[in-house]
């Protein structure tokens, strides 16, 4: 488990008490981002002062990996008016990638080049581009600090035109150039959304780690009786996604037990940071309200980590509208179960423990548990039979 928290005491408590064992350096702290550490041509932050080290200092001392991120050009080294338009030199490129790998070293695990660099605003280069940085990026990091993944392309599950930009970049050789396949998961709650993902990541025939590095729930919040103050595109586009507070708990669970499903080894939630800047957007993908109190998907996501750490995924199925998704344990076998609509009804072996995705028991009758929108768990020794649907209601 992996989110994006702020690099003070503050933040890696929350991290750690959610289970998370890596922190991704987007929004939430950017001290590896190009605009930030070379402002000016050969002029680098730390040598102004400590604060970029503290930064990563305080993720490290906490326990925390780091997912560093490549990203954002500063205006000097822009082919164009913002820090989304590429390098138009990759030679400053080289030097950028290959001063951050060498003063992180040891420091920072991975490294994912750009952010949804498939476009939407934040990278207006074309698929050759990008290659061509995502190879500088691997030659520089592999002389400098060979222990350090290569995390790409950071690409998206659906859309035709993110799609088609992804297999062009695979046709052109990428995964040749990376450690570790990269993809945003947003709005893939089924256990079969992302096997393209999975195709994707073995294009030339290797296996390789597949992370979901960036996935969230927009969330509306328990103080209803306050409204949004902020009116910008923004927050009005939120408005438009969000979910109750308790089905966005529900929805988050999906996505990560789907992404652990498809085979993922790491799945980044975006994001755990107050949004009191914006005082207050109470419909957010943070897991806080804007005066940090826990909204209740970050309860149900760290209880979904701590009962699937270290668990390997066994498969799923779907019966009717009855989703099952497997995982192994050592000898127990645990099993999450949901129905995407209306109501099934299933018969539990006997030695069964059933867990609502709050943790707390789950009520069965004569061994018969209904399951809803809700996610449940349902533990039982590895040697025991799967479970029985006895049947399904529509709502």
């Amino acid at each position: 488990m992996g989110t994006h928290v702020s690099a003070d005491e503050t933040g890696v408590t929350l991290a750690k008490l959610l289970g998370c064992r890596w922190v991704r350096l987007l929004d939430a702290c950017s001290v590896t981002h190009w605009n930030i550490v070379e402002p000016e041509r050969g002029k680098w932050a730390w040598q102004q002062g400590n604060w970029i080290d503290e930064a990563i200092d305080t993720y490290r001392r906490a326990g925390l990996k780091v997912l560093g991120l490549l990203f954002r050009t500063p205006t000097w080294a822009s082919s164009g008016e913002t820090v989304n338009h590429p390098p138009k030199d990759l030679q400053a490129w080289r030097t950028y990638v290959r001063v951050v790998a060498e003063h992180f070293k040891g420091r920072i695990d991975a490294y994912e080049v750009w952010n949804e660099p498939y476009g939407l605003g934040l990278f207006t280069g074309k698929e050759d581009l990008y290659l061509q940085m995502v190879r500088t990026a691997y030659e520089e990091l592999r002389k400098v600090d060979p222990q350090a993944l290569i995390v790409a392309p950071c690409t998206y599950w659906t859309l035709s035109d993110v799609v088609a930009w992804t297999e062009k970049l695979l046709q052109k050789g990428l995964v040749s150039f990376v450690d570790v396949f990269s993809f945003h998961g947003y709005e893939g709650y089924r256990p079969d959304a992302f096997e393209r993902v999975r195709h994707w990541s073995t294009t030339d025939g290797q296996r390789r780690p597949i992370w979901n590095t960036e996935q969230g729930v927009v969330s509306e919040s328990f103080y209803r009786f306050l409204a949004d103050a902020d009116d910008d595109p923004y927050t009005r586009w939120i408005a438009t996604q969000s979910f109750p507070a308790r089905q966005a708990a529900a929805a988050l669970v999906k996505a990560f037990v789907s992404s652990l499903a498809a085979g993922c080894e790491k799945f980044f939630q975006y994001w755990a940071v107050p949004e009191d800047t914006m005082l207050p957007r109470l419909k957010s993908m943070s897991l806080l309200e804007f005066d940090n109190v826990l909204r209740p998907k970050a309860a149900a996501w760290a209880i979904a980590g701590w009962l699937l750490r270290d668990c390997q995924p066994d498969g799923f199925e779907r019966s009717g509208n009855l989703w099952q998704v497997h995982f192994r344990k050592g000898d127990q076998r645990i099993t999450v179960a949901w129905s995407e609509e209306g109501t099934a009804t299933i018969l539990l072996p006997d030695g069964t423990q059933a867990l609502t995705m709050m943790g707390n028991p789950a009520l069965a009758s004569k061994g018969r548990l209904q399951i809803g929108y809700e996610p449940v768990y349902i533990l039982l020794p590895a040697s025991k039979g799967g479970i029985l649907m006895l049947g399904e209601k529509s709502q």
